[in-house]
């Protein structure tokens, strides 16, 4: 996939390289690829002038100061969107910002936590699982096994009784008999038509 080309005053530079000099010009690129136009525009003049003109719209909108605006119109705008105003800064917020919004900490937490369960799992000897010794759970198992075969045999003789008994017996022979009396009786209809 080719990647677009920015004509701007004649310059040409690839939109890759173009994103990554507004990234770094407004602050939000990561170390290495700060790094990395920052060694492209030290060999290239036309990054160098592209990343100092970002850079200056960028120190000066971050200079602007946000306007202030008269308390009432504020209260009225925040009734109007249902918004309730809130400056208590939140604990469960602080901690999820202090653990999640940074990646170090954020490994580390998750580090600490496998370690924590590896611990735990590599040190239960299996001797005790939940109160039950090895010995219990399985005679349990074995005891299950048992049940369920038990229940298998009634299942079978179930099915056999089912299709040896009931459907042959109480089933079947009353439908044989009541198409044989259909057909007994389909059969004098056509001799009385025939007649």
């Amino acid at each position: 996939m080719k990647s677009a080309k920015y004509s701007n005053n004649g310059s040409t530079i690839k939109e890759e390289l173009f994103n990554a000099i507004i990234r770094v010009a407004y602050g939000e690129a990561g170390f290495f690829e700060k790094q990395k136009v920052l060694k492209i525009a030290r060999a290239n003049d036309e990054v160098k002038a592209t990343l100092e003109a970002f850079s200056e719209t960028a120190r000066s909108v971050h200079k602007l100061q946000p306007d202030e605006c008269p308390d009432e119109l504020v209260e009225a705008a925040l009734n109007k969107i249902r918004i309730a105003k809130s400056n208590k800064p939140s604990f469960a917020f602080d901690v999820y910002n202090a653990i999640f919004a940074k990646p170090i900490v954020s490994a580390v937490s998750a580090a600490v936590l496998v370690a924590v369960i590896g611990t735990s799992i590599f040190l239960n000897d299996g001797e005790n699982l939940n109160g039950y010794n090895i010995a219990d759970v399985e005679e349990a198992n074995l005891q299950a096994k048992y049940a369920l075969a038990v229940v298998g045999k009634v299942f079978s003789s179930t099915r056999k009784s089912l299709k040896e008994d009931i459907l042959v017996d109480k089933v079947s022979k009353p439908i044989n008999e009541g198409i044989k009396t259909v057909n007994k009786l389909f059969t004098k209809e056509e001799i009385k038509n025939e007649n």
